[in-house]
C-alpha cells in the first residue's frame, strides 16, 4: 500500500512539474505562449510561401488555355475551343479560391507577429523589477 502511495505522489509531482505546476512563473508561462506563437509563424508563413506559388502556377497556366483557346479558335476547332473555356473557367475558380487563402494566411501572419511581440512586451515587462525604469503618464520616473 505504501508502494502505491509514493507511485501516486511521485506521478502527481512529475505531472505538476510538466506543466509547470507551483514553480511556474508568469515569466516561464508567457516564454512558452512565445514559443508557441513562434512555432506558429512558421507554419503560416509556409503556408503563405506555398500558397504564393500555388497562385503563380495556376495564374501561368491561365495564360497557356488563353493560348490555347485563341489557337483552337483560330484553326477552327470549336469543339477543343469549348474544352479549353471549360477548363479555364475551372482554374479561374480555383486561383480565387487560392488567392482567398493566400489573403487569409497574410492576416493570420500580421496578427501573429502583433500576438508575438505583444507576448515579447510583457515577457520584457516580466523580467524587469518592478519599479526599475518605470514611468508615469507623463514620461516621469515614477
Amino acid at each position: 500500500m505504501w508502494r502505491r502511495l509514493k507511485r501516486v505522489v511521485r506521478s502527481n509531482l512529475g505531472r505538476l512539474t510538466e506543466l509547470g505546476g507551483a514553480g511556474a512563473t508568469p515569466e516561464r508561462e508567457l516564454a512558452r505562449r512565445l514559443e508557441g506563437v513562434a512555432r506558429d509563424l512558421v507554419t503560416v508563413r509556409a503556408e503563405v510561401t506555398l500558397g504564393e506559388e500555388r497562385s503563380r502556377r495556376l495564374s501561368r497556366r491561365l495564360e497557356e488555355l488563353d493560348a490555347l483557346v485563341a489557337a483552337a479558335a483560330q484553326h477552327g476547332d470549336d469543339a477543343l475551343a469549348a474544352r479549353y473555356v471549360g477548363e479555364r473557367a475551372d482554374v479561374t475558380a480555383e486561383l480565387a479560391q487560392a488567392t482567398r487563402q493566400l489573403e487569409a494566411a497574410r492576416v493570420a501572419v500580421a496578427r501573429g507577429e502583433e500576438a508575438r511581440a505583444a507576448l515579447r512586451a510583457q515577457l520584457g515587462a516580466a523580467r524587469r523589477p518592478q519599479g526599475a525604469g518605470a514611468l508615469d503618464g507623463a514620461g516621469e520616473p515614477a
